[in-house]
């Protein structure tokens, strides 16, 4: 493959790389404000949202890494442009794995409080049951 054209298909791939991150760095702000909301319902369609980008993201990257050996195999020179959106796509990996990873803490936090208040409600319902005030008799009188 010539190198100006292989070098089309990489860039290619890597700005469409970068604009399914940048979709998903978005998703990950809005994820963060459900959260807090406590809305199970936009949860669960932003998560089937970062499964299908994840998808993505790695085909591109199947499709990429053979792309990027032939082209660093190649004698002839390299384009400057790659390297710097290379660049700018590997700092906005990393911003996604940051806000990910502060969702999940988010997100843990709030499932240990809905944990806590299932569990003081169910304390709740064992105290006031209609069982919860009657005398266990041990020993039964059958002597009359």
């Amino acid at each position: 493959m010539q190198p100006d054209l292989l070098a089309k298909r990489i860039r290619e791939n890597l700005v469409s790389q970068k604009k399914r991150l940048e979709d998903y760095l978005k998703i990950l702000e809005v994820e963060e404000e459900d959260i807090l909301k406590v809305d199970a319902d936009k949860l669960v369609s932003h998560i089937n949202l970062e499964k299908d980008i994840i998808e993505d993201i790695s085909s591109f990257k199947r499709i990429l890494e053979p792309l990027e050996k032939m082209y660093d195999s190649s004698p002839y020179k390299k384009d400057e442009s790659l390297f710097s959106l290379k660049s700018s796509l590997d700092k906005l990996t990393s911003e996604v794995k940051i806000k990910s990873n502060k969702n999940k803490e988010k997100l843990g936090v709030v499932i240990e409080k809905i944990k806590i208040d299932l569990n003081k409600v169910n304390n709740k319902n064992r105290m006031f049951g209609s069982y919860a005030n009657s005398v266990d008799s041990k020993h039964i009188d059958i002597r009359s």
